[in-house]
């Protein structure tokens, strides 16, 4: 089922994401002494919103099956990426 391979990919990711932000909090006293408290919550925010927004669109790509358009955007970005690394 479409719906259900989509919400299992995130699920996975979860473990991924969390061992990130653990890995990027060694680095919150040097970005303290940068960026202020608020703007810091602010981009917090900020990301979780957007990212949030991004998931809820590609899930109703994966729940409709028009992954096509997705896919073409993929490749190109994929092979820049290659090239360019």
């Amino acid at each position: 089922d479409r719906n259900v391979a989509g919400e299992f990919s995130f699920i996975v990711s979860i473990p991924a994401i969390v061992g990130a932000f653990l890995l990027e909090l060694k680095d919150l006293d040097k970005v303290k002494g940068v960026v202020g408290a608020a703007p810091l919550v602010a981009g917090c925010i900020a990301a979780f919103v957007s990212g949030y927004l991004a998931l809820a669109f590609l899930m109703k790509l994966i729940k409709k099956g028009r992954l096509y358009w997705f896919a073409v955007y993929l490749i190109p970005l994929g092979v820049l990426g290659i090239l360019f690394l």
